[in-house]
């Protein structure tokens, strides 16, 4: 059949709100879609709950890609076997699927989108151009602003350039989708833990970022030799970031304080039963 998105009505409360027009459709391998640029979805038309999102999807510049199963109508949530129920499935950009609706979006006319990927289209052109110029995003850390100096790999103090998270020495989370790291948040600095803890320090909390591409996208490409935009159709650039804080008490180390003191208690215990058979065999 052939692909080319096709427009019409839409029921959707989506055009029930705005009834200008009706949002263009599209046939992926054994259904139709609507495609959504204002949710930046595609929307299976018999079943609207089923959605896809476009950020979900590989960001080519001229198609988007991803394996569609075509049982559920949706994108593989495992890596596909060789089979019928699997298909590689290429998509046109958005600025092909809907260029008015993109053009809307974008506060352009369809005449100045074309030649545009939809990554130039969807960033912020003034956030862009002050990242290009050399201003760096920043993150709230704890009561304190950072700068993200991914070329340095390094957070540094707003207000005293001589303290600095390194970022290199962080470790990731288990899925190594997130950065944590414990922060003093009187004093604005990384804090080290000894490897058994017997006691919860003051004024200490957990600090969890989130991955160097969600931080800086930008940054991120220029340090791999890549476009400036390359990452930024799924992780749009951010010039203003707030790290998520847990409270100790809220995480796993008073539990593992808790085992540390009663291990503490029974070596200090045992040494004290050796020095006193000890002091026995003397006598």
């Amino acid at each position: 059949m052939n692909n080319t998105p096709v427009y019409g009505t839409d029921d959707s409360s989506e055009k029930r709100t705005n009834m200008k027009r009706g949002l263009p459709k599209y046939y992926l391998e054994n259904c139709w879609f609507t495609v959504d640029v204002m949710k930046d979805e595609l929307r299976q038309v018999d079943r609207p709950d089923n959605t896809i999102s476009f950020k979900d999807m590989t960001y080519e510049g001229k198609w988007y890609q991803f394996w569609y199963d075509q049982q559920t109508h949706n994108i593989a949530r495992h890596f596909p076997g060789i089979d019928d129920l699997f298909a590689l499935v290429r998509l046109p950009p958005l600025t092909v699927l809907d260029p008015e609706g993109m053009a809307k979006l974008s506060g352009l006319n369809e005449a100045e989108i074309r030649g545009r990927t939809d990554t130039e289209l969807l960033t912020d052109p003034g956030m862009l151009e002050r990242r290009r110029n050399g201003e760096l995003p920043v993150i709230h850390v704890g009561g304190h602003d950072f700068e993200i100096d991914w070329n340095e790999r390094v957070l540094r103090h707003v207000h005293d350039s001589r303290k600095i998270i390194n970022l290199r020495s962080v470790p990731s989370s288990s899925e190594g989708k997130e950065i944590d790291f414990y922060f003093h948040t009187g004093s604005g600095e990384r804090i080290y833990l000894p490897a058994a803890p017997t006691r919860l320090p003051e004024n200490v909390v957990l600090v969890t970022l989130p991955n160097e591409i969600h931080l800086d996208p930008l940054g991120v490409a220029r340090s791999l030799g890549l476009d400036d935009l390359y990452f930024m159709r799924k992780y749009p650039l951010q010039m203003r970031h707030v790290a998520r804080v847990t409270q100790l008490k809220d995480t796993a180390l008073p539990e593992i304080v808790r085992r540390n003191q009663i291990e503490k208690e029974i070596a200090i215990g045992e040494r004290q039963k050796t020095k006193s058979r000890r002091a026995k065999h003397i006598k």
